[in-house]
Parts: C-alpha cells; sequence; structure tokens
C-alpha cells in the first residue's frame, strides 16, 4: 500500500478495524469446505481408476473439484476483509485496506446514505445492520462502511455524518440566504418553501419530518405525510435536518418580530 496524506485531516482520531473474529470464522468455513470437497474430489477420482470412469463419476469429479475450488476462493475473498481499517481524523478519515489508501476530507465528500436493515438471529432477536455509503468528489467509486466488518462501525459512521454536516451546514445556510435552492435530490430547500417533484409547500404549512420503517416522510401541520422516500436513497439526511431545522428558526423569529 502506497504511503498516504493526512495532513489536511488534521488530528489524528481512532483506528476502527475489521471484526476479525467473524472474518476469522467465516474464512475457516469456507476453508473446511475447501478441504471437504477437494477430498471428495481425490477419492472419486482414485475410485474411478478402479475402472473405466463412466460419464456419471467424471461429472462427480468435476463438481467435487469446482466445489472445492469455490470454497478455496471464498475463504481468500473474506481474508481480504481482515486487513480492512478506518482511521478517523479531525476533518476527514482514512479507507485502508491492502492496496491502498482512500483519503476522504470531509469537505470533499459530495454525499452519504444510511442503509439500516434488520436481520433475526437464531435466538429470535433482531440484529440491526448500518451501512454508510459515501460518495467522494476525489473518488470515483462508491465508499462503503458497515457494521458487518467493522468493530464499532456505527459509532464510526456517525462521527462521519456529523463531520459532513458541520462542513457543509454553514456555507449552505449562506447559499440559503441569498435565495438559492438547495437540492437533495428530488427534495430542494429555499427560505419560502420546500419543493417536491409535485409541487411546493411553504414554511408555514411544515410540519417536520419523520423517520419509520426506513423511510423519510416528510409531513404537514396536521401531521400527514406529503412526500416520502427510502433512507437509502435520501442523501446526506443529517445535513438536510439541520437545514430544515435552521429555516423554520428563522420564520419562526421572523413571526416573533412581526408580533
Amino acid at each position: 500500500m502506497g504511503q498516504y496524506d493526512d495532513s489536511q485531516l488534521g488530528e489524528k482520531g481512532k483506528l476502527y478495524t475489521a471484526n476479525k473474529g467473524k472474518v476469522i470464522t467465516i474464512s475457516l468455513l469456507y476453508g473446511l469446505v475447501a478441504i471437504l470437497m477437494s477430498a471428495g474430489c481425490v477419492y472419486f477420482t482414485w475410485k474411478a481408476q478402479q475402472g473405466k470412469p463412466d460419464a456419471l463419476q467424471i461429472s462427480q469429479i468435476i463438481a467435487t473439484g469446482m466445489c472445492g475450488l469455490f470454497g478455496f476462493v471464498m475463504m481468500l475473498w473474506k481474508g481480504k476483509d481482515l486487513s480492512e481499517k478506518v482511521r478517523l481524523y479531525q476533518n476527514g478519515i482514512i479507507v485502508l485496506n491492502r492496496k491502498k489508501a482512500l483519503v476522504l476530507p470531509y469537505l470533499r465528500i459530495d454525499r452519504i446514505y444510511w442503509e439500516i436493515r434488520s436481520k433475526q438471529k437464531r435466538s429470535g432477536k433482531d440484529k440491526i445492520i448500518h451501512t454508510l455509503q459515501i460518495d467522494s468528489l476525489d473518488h470515483d467509486e462508491e465508499i462503503s462502511l458497515s457494521s458487518k466488518r467493522l468493530v464499532d462501525a456505527k459509532e464510526l459512521m456517525e462521527h462521519v455524518e456529523r463531520g459532513v454536516s458541520s462542513w457543509h451546514l454553514d456555507s449552505l445556510c449562506e447559499a440559503l440566504s441569498k435565495g438559492e435552492e438547495i437540492h437533495f435530490d428530488d427534495i430542494s430547500l429555499h427560505v419560502d418553501y420546500v419543493r417536491i417533484p409535485d409541487g411546493y409547500i411553504n414554511w408555514s404549512n411544515f410540519g417536520g419530518i419523520t423517520l419509520q420503517n426506513g423511510m423519510v416522510y416528510l409531513v404537514n401541520k396536521q401531521d400527514e405525510p406529503f412526500y416520502g422516500v427510502k433512507l437509502s436513497k435520501f442523501p446526506n439526511f443529517s445535513l438536510f435536518t439541520n437545514l430544515t431545522q435552521h429555516i423554520c428558526e428563522q420564520h419562526e423569529q421572523q413571526n416573533e418580530i412581526v408580533v
């Protein structure tokens, strides 16, 4: 892995590493499958050599050999997750693996998307899996942080979300004050209204934001949803909520002055 420049990221923070116990267990299972399938391949080969192998024996040799190869490749594939690390900094993060280091200043992170999935364990309890997808202006590929791979991943994701929001909030508030629209895909914020694909709603009729079952709903003063979108499709959700709060507070202050 080549040298990386972290001088732009400020003070160095916590290092988040791969969940080694889980990765090693899965890798060992794949390796066990590879050993068993390879042993089966040897056995069937020996059996076939006792006489002229028929089509069934040949197909069994090929199938077990392919399964053994698949198990071995999967073991190596999962093993690469052991090298994954994420270093937290004051002004960004660095994602490290075997081959490269991705430097991600908060200022250059364009969009982040939360994906929260519930998976039921054998015990009957629900296990929540958090994933944060990151789009950076400096990298073509999407970067993924997942609680399936990283220890304390949710804590890391919340740090990233707060960092991105704090770095962009002031500039977007200034843009709003100049009368510009701030776009969050199909939703846009303006000092006078919220724009959605079907039209507009004035801030005097805006009731807030609710999050239910992985869906983001915008509601009116009667607490009725007028627009909804999946959280995993909603860019910069924390930044959006901070901006709406900022605009609502401004309107409240203006109303108090008028009264």
